[in-house]
């Protein structure tokens, strides 16, 4: 009888001091099936085939915006299809447009208060630094295999990842030089624009980081893709899961569906400084005859609720 009572105590013990297990996040779509039928307009005998065989994209296809955090009227972004677009500079008021850098470019720009603009090459998968006005090109790594560099609030330090598929990620000062490391988390669409928080989804989860300590904040899981998150505010983010758009209170938990459009994908996009604006990547799909799919490049501004949205440039 008495280890029967001991047996109790140590189980209650245990489990009173077991950490509590993260709640999951319930699913946004109602069916990802259907949701993929939505996106992409092709026929079902073609819908599991690679879309890339289908796929004819326009001209000019905008990709990957950022608005500069000291002036809001000024974005850059990629033009052209990865991984042969160029990096081009446009003001807002003025409506001066102008190549930044015409070159082996990449996805995932980054820019910082200290008007350093990061960007991935193509070629040595190396991440490189710019100013806004096209000088000080500077190369901050050399070993390759490095992506996903995002500038921290104050654009003293940068998060970038060591390979692509790789559970490495590391934190390096603005002139390339490693001072930290995480080896239990691959950052990949991340931002680290919060004064206190890195956010980053990764597949089918997304994360809330203090960079400084390592301490997670928050934690959710989905049954689907996470393709992209994003600061909305101090205490918002933006993430998209297939045709939906959401908009997620970190200290509330609320989450509130901003755009839920089949064939019109709101996708990579950055805020500007004071979040009252987000601008998006906006993809609209046609289907074109003989069943091929065209994809159309929109950079559009609006705010965080989905209202108020400014077509910038067609």
């Amino acid at each position: 009888m008495i280890k029967l009572l001991v047996g109790i105590l140590i189980c209650i013990s245990l489990f009173s001091c077991k950490k509590e297990k993260v709640q999951v996040e319930e699913p946004v779509l109602q069916s990802a099936t259907e949701d993929y039928y939505c996106q992409s307009l092709l026929p079902p005998e073609l819908q599991f085939i690679s879309p890339t065989e289908f796929t004819d994209y326009d001209e000019t296809y905008y990709n990957y915006p950022i608005i500069n955090p000291n002036n809001p009227a000024e974005i850059v972004y990629l033009n052209g299809n990865f991984p042969n677009g160029k990096i081009m500079f446009y003001n807002l008021d003025t409506k001066e447009k102008r190549v930044l850098f015409d070159g082996n470019s990449g996805s995932s720009f980054s820019w910082s208060k200290k008007d350093w603009i990061l960007f991935q090459d193509t070629e040595n998968f190396s991440i490189f630094k710019i100013k806004s006005n096209g000088d000080s090109l500077t190369r901050l790594t050399f070993d390759g295999n490095i992506f996903f560099p995002k500038w921290n609030h104050d654009g003293t330090k940068f998060i970038c990842s060591k390979k692509f598929a790789t559970q490495y990620s590391f934190i390096m000062n603005e002139d390339g030089h490693v001072i930290d490391s995480i080896t239990d988390w691959h950052h990949t669409n991340g931002n680290w624009s919060h004064p206190q928080y890195y956010v980053g989804g990764s597949t089918f989860e997304i994360i809330f980081m203090d960079l400084k300590t390592h301490v997670v904040f928050d934690h959710l899981y989905f049954n689907n893709q996470v393709d992209f998150v994003g600061w909305a505010s101090i205490s918002e983010i933006y993430y998209r899961i297939g045709r939906k758009l959401i908009l997620y209170d970190i200290y509330t938990k609320k989450k509130t569906v901003v755009k839920d459009q089949c064939y019109r994908g709101f996708n990579s996009a950055d805020a500007t400084a004071d979040y009252s604006r987000i601008l998006f990547q906006v993809i609209e799909s046609t289907l074109e005859p003989n069943n091929r799919l065209f994809l159309d490049s929109k950079l559009v501004l609006m705010k965080k609720d989905g209202t108020d949205e400014i077509e910038i440039l067609p």
